[in-house]
């Protein structure tokens, strides 16, 4: 076993890793923001400081991995992805018990000084199974706020009022003329990467703190998006009225649950509320996928709860030097 990528230059021998990461990503079911070319995608913009990377590996099978940072503001080492990614997590190939432990003493070995932090751990994540090194303490606390509508009663997961207001908000739309609801993929990825930034600025100005505050955001999306469409991860809805683009819905899909992480309309069309048409369609295709859930992420915004989704907080877990072991 090799727990520490290579001390040298551990971002290329990362890259290097990216097939049989790939599959440790696919056989631990892991998340949108853990598939290695949204992470990769993330360092290549930001790059915020020093990677520090531990990995499990048995010959050339990866086993498990946590693709960590040094933070030089905060002094933290954190996940890498931080920041755009609604969940932080590490990868345990499930079909291996003893990797977990292995990947903490990697972590530990790895990080040298300093403490480590994951903000945004789902309740059910891989990282609550490592239990920290002799020397090393563990801290749970809550995190962010959450919201998922579970879909295995189908539509009726949706209150009947919510559906009423998107049969409302479609019947607007289509009095001012034809609609459209098209994949994103159908237009190309890097052209709906434009239109969603363009839409979501025309929502939220990024000189008000907005996603796009910071300029990198742009360029992040911008290698993200159309990285993880041709991962065939991406659920990107695009909704047209009278041919104009009313509205973006940017989404994702793994392991049989359904994401919905960003989206924008052009205010000339707010009438024809283009948010809850997009949402309504978002739902209805995870439905018809056969999806476990449709996870809205981070945020307590209330159209989350108007469309039945349940409360999941997120847990901000530390791992600290206790100075004994």
């Amino acid at each position: 076993m090799s727990p520490v990528l290579s001390p040298t230059d551990p971002i290329a021998a990362l890259r290097a890793l990216r097939s049989p990461w790939l599959s440790l990503w696919e056989r631990a079911q892991g998340d949108p923001f853990q598939h290695p070319d949204w992470i990769l995608a993330w360092w290549d913009v930001f790059a915020p400081g020093p990677p520090v990377v531990a990995a499990v590996r048995e010959g050339e099978r990866l086993m498990a991995l946590a693709p960590l940072y040094r933070d030089p503001a905060s002094g933290f080492v954190l996940p890498m992805g931080v920041g755009p990614s609604d969940r932080t997590d590490v990868l345990v190939d499930s079909g291996a018990p003893e990797a977990a432990a292995r990947l903490a003493a990697a972590i530990a070995a790895s990080v040298g000084d300093g403490d480590v932090l994951w903000p945004d751990v789902p309740p059910g994540g891989r990282l609550l199974a490592l239990a920290p090194q002799p020397g090393w303490s563990r801290e749970v606390l809550p995190g962010s706020s959450s919201a998922v509508i579970d879909l295995d009663r189908g539509q009726e997961a949706v209150p009947s009022s919510r559906w009423r207001k998107w049969r409302m908000a479609g019947h607007r739309a289509a009095r001012r003329g034809g609609v459209a609801v098209d994949r994103a993929g159908d237009a190309g990825a890097a052209a709906f990467a434009d239109r969603l930034i363009a839409l979501n600025a025309e929502r939220h100005d990024p000189a008000a703190g907005g996603v796009f505050a910071d300029p990198r955001m742009a360029d992040f999306v911008r290698v993200a998006i159309p990285a993880l469409a041709r991962a065939g991860l991406l659920e990107g809805l695009v909704l047209t009225i009278d041919g104009a683009v009313a509205g973006v819905h940017c989404g994702f899909r793994a392991a049989g649950r359904s994401y919905a992480w960003l989206g924008g309309f052009d205010p000339q069309f707010a009438f024809e509320s283009p948010g809850t048409v997009l949402m309504g369609e978002a739902v209805l295709r995870a439905i018809a996928r056969g999806d476990l859930a449709l996870d809205l992420l981070r945020g307590d915004e209330p159209y989350k709860a108007a469309w039945g989704a349940v409360e999941r907080p997120l847990l901000r877990v530390a791992w600290r030097r206790t100075g004994d072991g």
